[in-house]
């Protein structure tokens, strides 16, 4: 099926779902329901430019109760529609497979649609509740963050549990389910998720390490069998310096800083524009960010005395490419140990930074928590609330005090309007 004349016309329902309507090529009025915007934008689309519309339109027989029968075959119909519909990111599908293979088909992929109810979503909840870790990834995040537990934690339990409502969802919305089995269900209750950070105090520590080349002393043995610390030093201490600085000063994630090039960064606005991202799990790049979009970050003097070293660089050149695929910074919590310091991982460098600018530390005055949303990317303030860790926030990014500044005020070396003066200077 494909549109006679390309134009569409969309209305909400009091449901809160949209009703597009449009003629087909034979003349016939055709309507679709949709539930999301997502969906209603890429339905509009494909008919404005004539595109082919039979997956939204299958034939009668194709999709119906004997191609849907079990829980298992809902599951495969919801990943299909996420990956093609909603477009989904690679790791986000990525992790719906695993929760969906690992967890919960064992235990609901067998059961009819007709015969699902609310006690199956209470005995998925109770058979994940004495299940242990099965994935290495898992139990990697599992040593960072010093968990002890064997069994699945509260926050992933929920996690699962969450998507197992959604597909049962999706199901009754497309009625491939006749009413919604799971809506009565409420979700188990968890506590605040912990996450470490930087203290500046151990930001100083680390960098200062890194600029002194990395020191740290590996165990060797001679040829006579005797052991002894042997001295060692990061071998590219000086551009893992430059990325941990970057992403302490802007709050980058690891794939958007991967994926940088010169012509993102506007030296006359002093703004990067965050636009490009790495996907770890495809090893691919991808044109937008994390959540579809873009957005713009103001460099301090740390952040435009690294980007200027590169300025002379070709203007579509991944500029730290090579040293964030590098195996240093995939050991980067090692990395924490040898330098003496808290040990975290790369992400904890974005809490970091949105801790200090949520708080006021290390800058003249807290930044609105409205403007850290923006400059973290988040599409929803309460992700953001998740990573500030306390609340008390003005400004942007680009009032961050230099590694320098922060030292001389510490010190009391300088008065304290100096830098202000300079700054305003610099920018008249």
């Amino acid at each position: 099926m494909i549109s006679k004349d390309g134009k569409v016309t969309v209305s909400k329902t009091s449901y809160g779902t949209f009703k597009v309507r449009f003629y087909d090529q034979n003349g016939f009025r055709q309507s679709k329901t949709v539930s999301t915007v997502c969906e209603r934008d890429l339905l509009v689309r494909s008919i404005r430019r004539f595109e082919d519309l039979d997956r939204w339109f299958p034939p009668e027989g194709v999709i119906g109760t004997k191609s849907l029968q079990t829980f298992k075959d809902l599951s495969e119909e919801f990943l299909l529609h996420r990956r093609g519909v909603r477009q989904i990111s690679q790791s986000c599908l990525g992790n719906y497979e695993t929760q969906i293979k690992q967890h919960i088909l064992p235990v609901l992929g067998d059961i009819r649609l007709d015969l699902i109810g609310l006690r199956d979503i209470e005995r998925l909840a109770l058979n994940l509740m004495q299940k242990r870790p099965l994935t290495q990834s898992y139990l990697a995040i599992r040593r960072e963050l010093k968990t002890q537990d064997e069994f699945l934690s509260a926050h992933y339990r929920r996690e699962i549990l969450t998507l197992a409502c959604s597909i049962a969802k999706f199901g009754f919305e497309r009625d491939f389910l006749a009413s919604h089995p799971f809506k009565a269900f409420e979700m188990p209750a968890v506590g605040e998720k912990p996450f470490d950070y930087w203290r500046p105090a151990e930001e100083d520590r680390f960098l200062d390490w890194l600029l002194a080349g990395g020191p740290y002393t590996k165990e060797h043995t001679n040829r006579a069998g005797e052991k002894f610390d042997r001295p060692w030093r990061v071998w590219n201490y000086r551009e893992v310096y430059e990325v941990v600085l970057l992403a302490l000063k802007t709050g980058m994630r690891r794939g958007e800083i991967t994926a940088l090039r010169m012509d993102h960064v506007d030296f006359d606005e002093k703004v990067i524009t965050v636009q490009d991202a790495f996907v770890s799990c495809t090893g691919k790049f991808k044109d937008t960010t994390k959540n579809g979009s873009f957005r713009r970050i103001e460099m301090n003097p740390d952040v435009e005395e690294v980007l200027l070293r590169y300025k002379d660089r070709p203007r579509n050149e991944r500029i730290f490419e090579k040293i964030m695929t590098s195996h240093t910074l995939k050991k980067f919590s090692e990395l924490t140990r040898k330098a003496g310091v808290r040990e975290i991982h790369f992400h904890a460098l974005r809490h970091t930074f949105l801790t200090n600018l949520a708080n006021g530390i290390g800058i003249d005055a807290p930044v609105d928590i409205l403007k850290v949303k923006e400059l973290a990317g988040h599409s929803d303030i309460q992700t953001t609330m998740l990573y500030v860790h306390k609340i008390g926030i003005k400004d942007t990014s680009s009032l961050q005090w230099s590694r320098t500044e922060r030292k001389n005020r510490a010190n009391k070396t300088l008065p304290s309007n100096v830098f202000a003066l300079k700054r305003k200077e610099t920018r008249g």
